[in-house]
């Protein structure tokens, strides 16, 4: 009898672990009313390269669109581990973009988000995940144009 208990409990367990990241992900981007907008890119492969490397020293290009909600313990890691980090300005990760964080944090100060998301934590949440939705739903020149020609010019 323990042992069928203690095998329901670990099924209930891995579930959560399996489906806790995909619920947190789409109630957080319920939180967002209209998701920013991909402005029209002109810009040269070239351009674009030197580019990328001057804002994303650290993302592996060809890895950029393999980021997942399950991304979310990666993030909380991180959290929990830079609390004894002494750089805390470091971005400590490798894998999001530095650019979509950025246009995500734009784009929540721009419109209600903010109004919408008044606990610091559930702000906080929703900011991981439209950084998410942008680096897997944009390509990588258009992030580098909105980041450019919205967020740096504003």
């Amino acid at each position: 009898m323990i042992k069928k208990i203690l095998g329901i409990v670990i099924i209930i367990i891995v579930l959560f672990i399996i489906l806790l990241p995909i619920f947190v992900y789409y109630n957080a981007l319920s939180y967002i009313d209209n998701y920013p907008q991909k402005v029209s890119s002109s810009i040269t492969e070239t351009d674009f390269e030197k580019k990328w490397e001057l804002y994303e020293p650290n993302i592996d290009i060809d890895e950029f669109h393999k980021l997942t909600p399950y991304w979310m313990y990666k993030w909380l890691m991180g959290g929990i581990l830079s609390c004894s980090n002494e750089n805390i300005n470091e971005f400590p990760f490798t894998d999001m973009s530095i650019m979509a964080s950025k246009i995500a944090i734009y784009h929540m100060r721009e419109t209600n988000v903010v109004e919408n998301t008044k606990v610091s934590a559930t702000w906080h949440v929703v900011h991981m995940n439209l950084s998410i939705w942008i680096q897997r739903n944009w390509n990588k020149k258009e992030i580098l144009s909105y980041y450019e020609n919205i967020v740096l010019n504003h």
